[in-house]
């Protein structure tokens, strides 16, 4: 085979791989991911070994709101954590006996669960705090099991990835996220 036949098989093979590969990491990193959720903090939202997807888009062209399910990552475990969005910037927060209050308004949460009936005051109460700007407050649904913005504040904007918006596996839970709130 002559070496010019030889040079146009090698770049018609590389350019069968690599455009597909850069396609699939820019959509990777601007549009879209996976992820996997690795324990119970968002049950029953979100079960242990499910498989999302993650918008990116989302929060490149409006700002996330109270109620997403969000994907952020956390440096202190330098990795990334799901869970729902209670607070934004200027919310009053406040927990009363397990209760969320967001400006004074008790929130009604018919996705979070609390499992254990005792009163913990470090986990089930927490004094009045404002959200700061550009920080966020989360906390997973499976309320007695999460641990999140109670125990170590807030998460800035900057570290949220993107907002989960479906499940795709198992397949007899795929689809739009039950008790998701828009």
């Amino acid at each position: 085979m002559p070496d010019r036949v030889k040079m146009l098989v090698v770049a018609i093979i590389v350019e069968m791989f690599v455009g597909p590969l850069t396609l699939a990491l820019a959509i990777r990193e601007h549009v879209a991911q996976a992820f996997f959720i690795p324990s119970a903090a968002m049950e029953n939202t979100l079960i242990k070994d499910d498989r999302m997807l993650v918008s990116k888009l989302h929060y490149k062209v409006g700002e996330p709101g109270r109620g997403d399910i969000i994907v952020f990552w956390f440096e202190a475990e330098h990795k990334h954590f799901v869970k729902r969005l209670v607070g934004v910037p200027g919310d009053r927060i406040e927990i009363v006996r397990k209760e969320v209050y967001v400006n004074d308004t008790p929130v009604i949460e018919p996705y979070a669960i609390h499992r254990d009936k005792n009163y913990l005051p470090d986990r089930d109460d927490m004094k009045s705090l404002t959200v700061p700007p550009g920080k966020y407050f989360v906390m997973g649904d499976n309320r007695d099991f999460s641990k999140d913005s109670r125990f170590w504040g807030f998460v800035e904007r900057k570290d949220i990835v993107g907002k989960v918006t479906s499940i795709y596996w198992p397949l007899g839970r795929a689809g739009k996220i039950r008790g998701h709130v828009d």
